[in-house]
């Protein structure tokens, strides 16, 4: 069983760049083929520990991934529990500023996530937890409710594809920069939409 948020929390020094070391090779070898297709003794020669070593904290590769999701996720909410009063109602700008300060405060982490392909299956978590920030959207902008699902599409993908293009970009756009051009193309791509009043 994977380990829980707080057994991960006590991990000392040397535990805790093992699983970086394991998890950084996994996302190396995602860059060249599907994670079905990775053995273990790969892995843990790359990331250079033992098959005991590997065991010892992850029961298998689907394990690891698990884990560096769950990582960002709690990266995107301990931005999203910091919100000031005037931005605790589900203001998008918010969240997209929490989007990008998650993703700024690993950039290397960050780039190897994209490059091996993992985005794919965070932006799907991150459309989940997006859903009560654009349904503010859909009231501002009198948006019929039935199109909620497609905006979050349209603007999470949108988002994740600008996001793909900042951290591998040289030299790279300043994150406050960025922020205000993907809440602008965000909050834009709404209104242009056209969707029919309610």
């Amino acid at each position: 069983m994977l380990r829980t948020n707080q057994a991960v929390r006590t991990l000392d020094r040397r535990q805790r760049k093992t699983r970086t070391a394991i998890q950084n090779a996994l996302l190396s070898l995602l860059r060249e083929k599907p994670i079905e297709s990775i053995t273990i003794s790969e892995l843990t020669e790359l990331a250079d520990v033992n098959r005991k070593t590997f065991y010892n904290h992850y029961a298998n590769l689907q394990q690891v991934r698990s884990e560096l999701e769950q990582q960002y996720i709690d990266l995107f909410f301990s931005y999203v529990h910091e919100a000031p009063d005037s931005e605790a109602d589900g203001n998008p700008t918010w969240f997209i500023h929490c989007l990008v300060q998650s993703i700024w405060s690993q950039p290397e982490r960050a780039r190897l996530i994209f490059e091996s392909g993992e985005h794919i299956h965070l932006a799907q978590r991150f459309k989940e937890l997006s859903l009560p920030y654009l349904e503010v959207l859909v009231t501002r902008y009198s948006l019929h409710a039935k199109y909620l699902n497609l905006t979050v599409e349209y603007i999470v993908n949108g988002l994740v594809a600008l996001l793909n293009q900042w951290v591998h970009s040289e030299p790279q756009m300043p994150p406050d920069e960025f922020e205000r051009v993907a809440t602008s193309l965000a909050y834009s791509s709404v209104k242009m939409l056209g969707f029919p009043q309610r």
